[in-house]
């Protein structure tokens, strides 16, 4: 039987009940299935005071983020503070000393880092002193922008602006304390390389996990069929492209999901509403899947790789995906959805007429989807993360490398 380190230190900006998007899922998924499997397992995370608490077996420590603000409240802050804050996250002095302490009574034979918008980059910097090997998992572009999507004007970005870049010199730089990247798509590691980082360490791919408190069960076909979207509304997740293509369609769409611009959902509800489109505000996903047929995905921004694809194709939903970012490594056209062009002003309209109107094809793809979600289930994403860990622990703690 393979050996595995036996304790893992995972570290991300936020945690449970503290989830603002994937990376808050899919540490916490991490931390419980490592414990359920026996591994001593502590998450260090950012709050508004330092305290250790035990949540759901899990050893969990909130470190008061000394910083400006709390990123929890960066929408809400004015525009001259934003720019003091990133630069003071990159590598939080105030911080370090408090991960040192950490590191040095925890004691982990990995440090597992994901997000660390609130943490501080920092936290390489004190495991590379504790020479203490680094996982990283990139969920985003956090590191190559400060919005972390790299999605600007309504388009995606092809170079750094100059805020950017700034931030980036530095941060390209404590890359270098980091042993394994993962990434949770092809497409975002690339985008990665092409600018400098990670280009010559170890890497590894692993898709994104599906929550273990999702109630998986057969899906039963609606007559007429129901579309659906769940998610943040926001321009670059393509809410508006979504809501004008039903406009003039006489298909049933449900919206499930809030925004944190209240102005602008309600600009969205006043100009797109109609009879047959339903704005639901938010729902958990165990109520909102059986309540459609077909999942859309219409992402203008690279979307790394939406955890929304696994939840519905856990429930036998099928997927219409934008082809953008990782979406296109992780829905596959006649097995569990299709993909559409999103520069196409058609094509959405006309993808949603034709699974409208062939209702069988949703049908063979419910029952290909739900075998298809099986390679996602927490125990098998955790495998993977295992071996990544196994690695870095046989060969030692990683060397600057310059």
């Amino acid at each position: 039987m393979a050996k595995y380190p036996r304790k893992i230190l995972l570290a991300n900006s936020y945690y449970a009940p503290d989830e603002v998007g994937g990376a808050e899922v899919v540490t916490r998924v991490l931390a419980e299935t490592l414990r359920n499997l026996g591994y001593d397992v502590v998450v260090l995370t950012s709050g508004l005071q330092d305290r250790v608490e035990n949540r759901a077996g899990v050893r969990v420590y909130r470190v008061y983020h000394r910083n400006l603000y709390w990123g929890k409240d960066h929408a809400a802050q004015p525009s001259w503070r934003k720019p003091f804050w990133h630069t003071l996250n990159v590598v939080n002095p105030l911080l370090l000393r408090k991960f040192e302490a950490i590191l040095a009574h925890e004691r982990p034979e990995v440090l597992h880092t994901h997000n660390l918008a609130s943490l501080s980059y920092a936290l390489w910097l004190a495991a590379k002193k504790q020479k203490i090997p680094v996982v990283h998992t990139l969920h985003d572009y956090a590191l190559l922008c400060i919005k972390s999507t790299m999605f600007k004007n309504r388009k995606n970005c092809q170079t750094l602006c100059p805020s950017c870049r700034g931030l980036w010199i530095w941060k390209r730089r404590l890359t270098q304390w980091v042993h394994h990247v993962v990434s949770v798509s092809q497409f975002v590691l690339n985008q990665h390389r092409k600018f400098g980082l990670f280009r010559d360490t170890p890497a590894t791919v692993i898709y994104n996990p599906i929550p273990p408190d999702l109630k998986p069960q057969p899906h039963k076909m609606h007559r007429p069929v129901v579309f659906g979207y769940i998610g943040r509304l926001h321009e670059s997740k393509g809410i508006e492209e979504l809501l004008r293509a039903f406009q003039s369609l006489p298909y049933r769409l449900k919206i499930a999901g809030t925004s944190a611009d209240p102005a602008y959902e309600t600009w969205l509800k006043r100009t797109f509403g109609r009879p047959h489109i339903e704005f639901l505000g938010y729902q958990k996903a165990q109520t909102f899947y059986p309540q459609i047929d077909v999942l859309i995905v219409p992402s203008l921004w690279n979307d790394p790789s939406p955890t929304v694809v696994h939840e519905a194709n856990a429930y036998g939903i099928p997927v219409l995906a934008s082809r953008r970012g990782g979406l296109a490594e992780i829905v596959q056209p006649e097995v569990n959805g299709y993909l559409y062009d999103p520069e196409d002003p058609n094509a959405l309209k006309q993808w949603v007429e034709q699974l409208a109107t062939h209702p069988q094809k949703i049908q063979t793809l419910s029952r290909n989807a739900f075998e298809h979600a099986r390679a996602f289930v927490p125990l098998r994403v955790v495998e993977q993360y295992l071996s990544v860990y196994r690695t870095v622990w046989e060969q030692g703690s990683p060397t600057l490398r310059v």
